[in-house]
């Protein structure tokens, strides 16, 4: 549990300026607006995310076992990663017009 409430410090709190960056410059709206929703949709997506990973995770591992959960863990992890990389990266070429300043 330690090592995990130190993680969440380097994993998950990044993602919520970007998520109020991108609704007060992008999409226009009032700042007060954005930090509520932002909020709301990040805590929201969060204990979703800490209901059904376990329960995914157990449906797994009765029906494939421990090498199949974990090789799907893992391949879902690193697809997800090349995502993120591909379309968020500022250092790619379609990224650059789009966060130039």
């Amino acid at each position: 549990m330690v090592i995990a409430g130190f993680s969440s410090a380097h994993t998950l709190i990044p993602t919520y300026p970007e998520m109020l960056v991108a609704g007060t410059e992008e999409l226009g709206m009032p700042k007060k607006v954005v930090d509520n929703l932002g909020s709301g949709l990040f805590n929201m997506n969060f204990a979703i995310g800490e209901v059904l990973g376990p329960l995914v995770g157990n449906q797994l591992y009765v029906s494939t076992g421990i090498v199949n959960t974990s090789n799907s863990a893992g391949g879902f992890i690193l697809g997800f990663t090349l995502l993120y990389y591909l379309c968020c990266d500022k250092r790619m070429p379609w990224n650059k017009k789009q966060h130039d300043d």
